[in-house]
């Protein structure tokens, strides 16, 4: 299966964006679309390539859906030209300045600057926009008209003009006088609506909302009810631009998560320094970072010491202290002092492209509550449109009723109907919920992660670096008999020359020594049991006890509780080494905190011997334990788990357990920014490293999810009661406004409660 990714311009309604993507899915028969509307991307699935003109086809659909939306091919460029008085704004959906001579038509140019520092597209639209575009596949669009939103100044004027003349025709009281205001108004209001309407049905659309509102206010009219006609056309239009809004700052939200990244970075060399493109800077070479300035790149620092703030990152409040020797992450701040720091990854695979990356996707990625939105839409409005022709239809020609009685009632039922409360709260309140767990430092990589986690049941915990902190220390050495202490350090610590495991650095610490040169090509990993390396003609053995078993090498257990390494040379055991592990502080008031929400099983997968398993488990409160597990076992033992009936969790440190992580319906990695294996294994990393934020991601997640019920039952339930009021004359076309505009704003409120 491939997956192509392109930008998607000028949408911003959840509804339309439903609609493309089940065109596109049907027109250009790939598997699946999806559609980013925060982000502005659109990605596909399919079997086979694309065609080449595929671009200028699928806009051509979109185009026809509706007016102005197009795509584009992501930009590679290496660096994205930023242009003065900037405003973040995807021209929204039922508002078309863009399509308007006079006020802001859309014209492409593209453009390539090229100098010694960058290399750049530009985006131009006509007239005063200028889009471009980043790396992320994000379109923003650049107005000259500062921070106007996502609503041009001409259509503030028309629907301002429209609501000022409907206040002054419902206090006059002269009726002609009233009808004049009220039809102005309607008219000065529905623009774009009556636009849309016949743009749609010349291209064979006939059914969608903008025909609901139209079929609804002007059957008001037709009956006499010149208000309440001109009420639902304005209070539609601004139920439209609140849903255009809260779109833009979804969007904007993620364009300002670019500010993350650093513009330039000061490169040091012997001759001076130079002002490059954090995606120019390669390998090796050397930053210059002051105080107050922020890391380009993942790096080592070679001198200088600082507090680092990794806030934007983490969510960790409290800068960190780094000096030569430790490594430091792009998109931290350097808070004091001045540090050199040699680069060890490219920009594309740094940490802040990473986390990036991961956020403007998450809303790509679409919650099942999502899809089955999307599929409803398709089928509700056809038939509301059906069922309210049918409502007039059947009493006047059945049974001779009043065609103006059951037409207005009709027309109650169109003006309650619109589903614009479902198709903005949904994904908006997703949205809310993915940034507040960003900025806490959880990164969920979707809208459906973030759903399923809200029904865990099951949690399976690996231990080290997970449930301890992972920082081994050296208790004891205890040689055989005929060797010492000394004899047994050193030839552990020669075997753990290449490794980077944290029992073998406590081993190295311990031993203090600079180590022989050895050939890399003799130092061999067996995991899951140890390590074997070749020097001056001896086999040294350094693992558990399997490993000596494995090698017949007689050797006694030991059954105190700490992870014991067994250390062999030639095939003669030459002793024991017993390391701890410490707990960390907050594990176990975060085992008693996930019992309190109800998670009914929590379990602990273990490499280590039963004794310190069993050790741990009553220190932190958990009974279920498996212990002497490779990794392949984990992975087994965790397949068998998985069910239908039960959702579980996996949380690791995301490097040696990557394969259990992947093989969870929930992975979870602990910290591990700068690892490219927890990133790609994960579905969450907690970035603070903090187990306590897991039991924060479970909050937010049912927080999501409740609000999701309240917002399904407050949308359909007063829905559906106003419109059997209306059905049977109670209520009036007053209420089915409130229905539909007065509950958008409710469900949109309470949306937004999830990023609180």
């Amino acid at each position: 299966m491939m997956q192509t990714t392109y930008q998607i311009c000028n949408l911003s309604c959840p509804n339309c964006a439903g609609k493309i993507e089940k065109a596109l899915k049907k027109e250009m028969k790939v598997e699946d679309v999806s559609i980013n509307l925060m982000a502005g991307k659109i990605t596909l699935e399919h079997h086979q390539p694309l065609v080449d003109d595929f671009v200028e086809k699928a806009s051509a659909i979109a185009l026809a859906i509706e007016d102005g939306v197009f795509l584009k091919e992501i930009s590679t460029s290496k660096t994205v030209a930023h242009l003065p008085n900037h405003n973040h704004n995807t021209a929204n959906c039922h508002d078309y300045p863009k399509s308007e001579p006079e006020h802001n038509h859309n014209r492409e140019i593209l453009s390539e600057h090229m100098d010694k520092h960058s290399h750049h597209k530009e985006c131009h639209e006509h007239g005063h926009n200028h889009q471009h575009c980043h790396e992320y596949g994000h379109c923003h669009n650049h107005s000259h008209e500062h921070d106007a939103g996502p609503i041009s100044l001409f259509n503030k004027i028309l629907l301002g003009s429209a609501v000022l003349l409907f206040g002054i025709g419902f206090f006059i009281p002269m009726e002609s006088w009233q009808l004049g205001f009220f039809i102005t108004a309607y008219l000065l209001a529905g623009k774009n609506v009556f636009r849309n309407t016949i743009h749609n049905i010349s291209r064979g659309k006939f059914l969608d909302e903008n025909v609901l509102m139209l079929l609804a206010s002007c059957g008001a009219f037709l009956v006499g009810a010149q208000a309440e006609g001109a009420a639902t056309m304005i209070l539609y239009v601004i139920g439209e631009y609140i849903q255009d809004y809260s779109v833009y700052r979804s969007q904007k939200s993620i364009s300002d998560l670019m500010n993350l990244k650093p513009q330039t970075a000061t490169v040091w060399t012997n001759s001076g320094t130079r002002i490059r493109q954090p995606e120019e800077i390669e390998i090796g070479e050397i930053l210059l970072i002051s105080a107050g300035e922020k890391i380009a790149l993942d790096g080592i620092i070679l001198e200088g010491n600082s507090y680092i703030d990794n806030s934007a990152l983490t969510g960790e409040s409290v800068p960190i202290f780094r000096s030569a020797g430790e490594e430091v992450l792009s998109g931290g701040l350097v808070k004091d002092g001045v540090l050199k720091v040699k680069v060890t990854k490219h920009y594309s695979d740094s940490t802040i492209a990473k986390v990036l990356e991961m956020i403007t996707n998450a809303a790509g990625r679409k919650a099942n509550s999502e899809r089955l939105l999307t599929r409803f839409a398709a089928y509700y409005t056809p038939a509301v449109v059906v069922a309210a022709a049918l409502l007039t239809l059947i009493p006047v020609v059945f049974f001779n009723q009043s065609p103006a009685v059951w037409g207005y009632r009709s027309l109650v039922f169109l003006a309650a109907s619109c589903p614009c409360a479902l198709i903005i709260s949904i994904p908006l309140t997703y949205f809310a919920g993915l940034g507040k767990a960003s900025r806490q430092g959880i990164l969920i990589k979707g809208a459906n992660y973030l759903e399923a986690l809200a029904h865990v049941d099951t949690i399976v915990f690996d231990k080290t670096g997970t449930l301890t902190k992972g920082n081994f220390e050296v208790v004891s050495i205890i040689p055989a008999a005929s060797f010492t202490e000394n004899d047994v350090l050193a030839a552990a610590a020669l075997a753990e020359k290449y490794s980077n495991h944290p029992i073998g650095l406590s081993i190295k610490k311990a031993y203090g020594k600079e180590l022989p040169d050895v050939s890399a090509d003799l130092y061999k990993d067996i995991s899951g049991f140890g390590i074997a390396m070749e020097y001056e003609g001896h086999r040294y053995l350094c693992g558990n006890h399997s490993l000596m078993q494995n090698h017949q090498i007689p050797a006694e257990i030991s059954n105190e509780p700490y992870t014991m390494i067994y250390v062999a040379k030639d095939k003669e055991f030459l002793g024991k080494i017993a390391i701890a592990d410490e707990i960390k502080e907050e594990t176990a008031s975060t085992i008693q905190a996930l019992k309190d929400l109800g998670i009914s099983h929590i379990q602990m997968f273990t490499g280590d011997r039963p004794e310190i398993a069993e050790f741990v488990g009553q220190q932190i409160g958990i009974s279920q334990i498996n212990a002497a597990m490779l990794p392949t076992d984990k992975y087994e033992h965790l397949a068998a788990m998985l069910s239908p009936n039960r959702k579980i969790t996996f949380v690791g440190d995301g490097i040696n357990d990557a394969s259990v992580i992947k093989a969870a319906d929930i992975g979870i990695a602990m910290g591990n920014l700068g690892s490219d294996i927890a990133v790609e294994s994960a579905d969450i990393i907690l970035s603070n490293d903090k187990l306590s934020a897991l039991v924060n991601a479970l909050r937010i997640s049912r927080k999501t999810s409740v609000i999701l019920k309240q917002n399904l039952i407050l949308s359909l339930g007063f829905k559906f009661l106003v419109l059997v009021l209306g059905a049977i004359g109670i209520a009036s076309m007053w209420l089915a406004i409130f229905a539909d505009v007065g509950i958008m704003l409710l469900a949109s409120a309470n949306a937004l409660r999830a990023g609180k």
